[in-house]
């Protein structure tokens, strides 16, 4: 087995990931300039609540002495580790991280890291977590592990709808052009991950067309053997994601969908009223 390490873009608690032995490093935010730390002293509902009083809130990649100190800690184990990193185009996580693990390999020089580039986010990065742990526990050698990891990368789908791209074109996350779509009223856009970039490709007049048009995806690109690590996410959305999970159980009645709260980091980002779908395309172990 290798040791995992994934941070705050997978949106899994703490206490899950401690659960099953894998390293977290959290990012942090501020709220007017106060810093809070991810799953430690902030929660979405505090996130969502500045937002909603217009303070101003910003998130942050993880900084160099997190990272130090998450990979020194492993490196003192002398085990084999694999970084599932939040994606490269959404933050800066990754280039850092390279460049402290060539730091560490001069006290360690033995730390075998592979530090993976998920182009994911949110339950999107956390899913390829959850199965990178099914896969550390399947098979012996890391090369087939990272295979695993990687074939999961490719597979994976991203949907997701927000009340106001603005907050994603605030945070750099979408362009001050593509957030204009979304600025008609009871216009919802629907947007996918691409190459590890947000895009919107979809407007729809109202949630239950959006919901449709999810449902719609999944059902032509989720191949009818995909029945779990299906995941809905929402900000203060639950109505709409509890809509959504009985209208995929409609037409896949044996799939197992779970239901998340989008964390703190995502939720500055995306503001109240996002709900998103996760799935894999295919599974080749199932």
């Amino acid at each position: 087995m290798v040791r995992l390490i994934t941070d705050s873009g997978a949106d899994l608690s703490v206490d899950y990931l401690q659960a099953h032995n894998v390293e977290f490093i959290p990012f942090t935010l501020t709220i007017d300039g106060e810093t809070y730390t991810d799953q430690h002293d902030i929660t979405t509902d505090g996130v969502l609540q500045a937002i909603k009083d217009k303070r101003n809130v910003k998130t942050q990649q993880a900084s160099p002495e997190q990272l130090l100190n998450a990979f020194t800690k492993v490196a003192k184990t002398g085990e084999d580790a694999i970084y599932i990193c939040f994606s490269s185009e959404l933050s800066g996580t990754y280039q850092t991280a390279k460049l402290i693990y060539d730091d560490v390999l001069n006290n360690y020089p033995d730390f075998n890291l592979t530090i993976v580039d998920t182009h994911a986010a949110s339950m999107g990065q956390g899913l390829i977590v959850n199965r990178a742990i099914d896969h550390n526990n399947h098979y012996n050698h890391l090369d087939d592990i990272l295979s695993a990891i990687q074939r999961d990368i490719e597979n994976i789908i991203h949907y997701f709808t927000v009340d106001d791209l603005h907050h994603l074109a605030q945070g750099g996350r979408l362009s001050k052009g593509s957030a204009f779509l979304g600025s008609v009223m009871n216009i919802k856009p629907l947007l996918h991950v691409e190459n590890g970039k947000l895009v919107p490709f979809e407007k729809h007049r109202g949630t239950k067309k959006l919901i449709k048009s999810m449902v719609n995806h999944f059902d032509k690109q989720a191949q009818s053997s995909v029945k779990k690590h299906i995941a809905i996410c929402h900000a203060d959305a639950i109505e709409s994601a509890e809509t959504l999970k009985q209208e995929l159980l409609n037409i896949r009645p044996d799939a197992e969908i779970d239901i998340y709260n989008i964390g703190p980091i995502i939720g500055c980002h995306t503001g109240m009223g996002c709900f998103t779908l996760f799935f894999f395309k295919e599974l080749d172990d199932e």
